[in-house]
């Protein structure tokens, strides 16, 4: 017995135990209707909305390839978190419960009709902690974990379009203060 002829008669064996038949279909040609497929649409790998979205806002003159690339990757997982249908599984709002919960952020009302907000975030990718206070004046703390660096601005508006900012950068080699003031144009 030659191999092919062997496998076929495998083949068969296993055919008939398992009750497997041969089936025949006829196919009327005159009645079948031609198959309609959707005409292929150009495919846009970078869309305006995610390039939006993904490109930072602001890059400082001397920043860092690394810390740009930071920053992009950052907003890359934030748009697609918003986007996914995975952030409506159970999964997703138990992820969405844990950000919010380790997000903090409030409003508390003093006197002289001054209302003092809060905001706390820590930015994971770009291995950043920032908290913002906005009352009597404006201010913000960055502290950069990769960089082991702090950054902390106060801004006082004077007028309409005028502030006056006071600024102060801290680092494992260095420490600078700086004092502007702003135009809005």
């Amino acid at each position: 017995m030659n191999k092919v002829t062997f496998k076929i008669l495998i083949l068969a064996i296993f055919a008939i135990s398992f009750g497997f038949e041969v089936c025949y279909a006829r196919v009327n040609l005159t009645e079948t209707r031609k198959l309609q497929l959707p005409s292929p649409q150009p495919i846009e790998i970078l869309s305006k909305e995610f390039t939006q979205h993904v490109l930072p806002k602001t890059v400082q003159p001397g920043e860092s390839g690394h810390a740009v690339l930071s920053k992009m990757a950052d907003n890359t997982v934030a748009y697609w978190w918003e986007t996914t249908p995975i952030r409506n599984s159970a999964i997703g709002r138990a992820a969405d419960t844990i950000e919010k919960k380790a997000r903090l952020n409030g409003e508390i009302h003093g006197a002289n009709q001054v209302t003092h907000f809060f905001d706390l975030k820590v930015l994971v990718m770009q291995a950043i902690a920032r908290f913002e206070y906005r009352g009597w004046f404006h201010a913000g703390i960055n502290y950069d974990a990769r960089a082991v660096a702090t950054e902390a601005e106060i801004v006082q508006p004077l007028s309409k379009n005028k502030n006056l900012v006071v600024s102060q950068q801290f680092n494992q080699n260095e420490s600078t203060s700086k004092l502007s003031f702003n135009f809005n144009w």
